[in-house]
């Protein structure tokens, strides 16, 4: 499911420290200033759809609902990328259609914009260091999470077989790294200077439960 990724601490520890970095994101975001404009509140509350599904997938993981939780990457992973684009990427066009006013009692979805691989394209051409690792886990894992969400053969192959600490280490990292990536995303959308350097720390003090290539904070050496 995910991107090979080593397990040098073990699995109890490494949900300790999972839990501690969320714990360490959402203090952070607690001190930053209310964002001002449409683009940047769109952005803040999808970073925080993200690291919500982060939050969810632990809960799941910790009870030995690895299926449902290996589901949740794709929805986490798609909307990260979706928090990126919109700060970077999105046009003015874009966000009059999306946040326009429905009818009353239409249930329809607002225009969704481009694809998972065109935001990918749009974000690499403004923030290549984020688009490449959120690029290799699109190249590594695509296809599973493809199969976890509609039903494929992958969760039946799991079911029978199993799942091993390892495969349960790598989706918490990558999902770790997501989460940084969602907080690094917000980080930009509210432009607080309380949270100046911020992200660059979290990644230096939970490098033991992070992806081993997660790029460098946006903005910061």
């Amino acid at each position: 499911m995910a991107t090979n990724v080593p397990s040098t601490i073990p699995l109890e520890a490494l949900f300790d420290r999972s839990n501690a970095l969320q714990g360490a994101v959402a203090a952070a975001l607690s001190e930053a200033n209310p964002p001002h404009g449409r683009r940047a509140s769109l952005t803040l509350r999808f970073a925080a759809l993200s690291i919500e599904h982060w939050g969810a997938q632990r809960l799941l993981l910790a009870q030995g609902l690895d299926l449902s939780a290996y589901a949740l990457i794709r929805v986490q992973f798609e909307v990260t990328i979706r928090a990126l684009w919109i700060i970077e990427c999105a046009s003015e066009r874009w966000l009059d259609a999306f946040t326009a006013p429905q009818p009353s009692g239409k249930l329809g979805e607002p225009e969704m914009g481009p694809p998972v691989g065109e935001m990918l394209k749009a974000i690499n051409e403004r923030q290549p260091a984020l688009a490449s690792m959120l690029e290799g886990l699109k190249a590594a894992s695509w296809a599973a999470m493809h199969s976890f969400v509609h039903g494929g053969a992958r969760p039946l192959v799991h079911q029978i077989v199993g799942t091993s600490d390892y495969q349960v280490s790598a989706v918490l990292r990558n999902a770790n790294g997501m989460a940084l990536i969602a907080t690094n995303v917000a980080t930009i959308a509210v432009q607080s200077p309380a949270l100046a350097g911020h992200v660059r720390r979290l990644q230096q003090e939970f490098s033991d439960c992070l992806p081993p290539l997660v790029p460098p904070p946006v903005g910061e050496p």
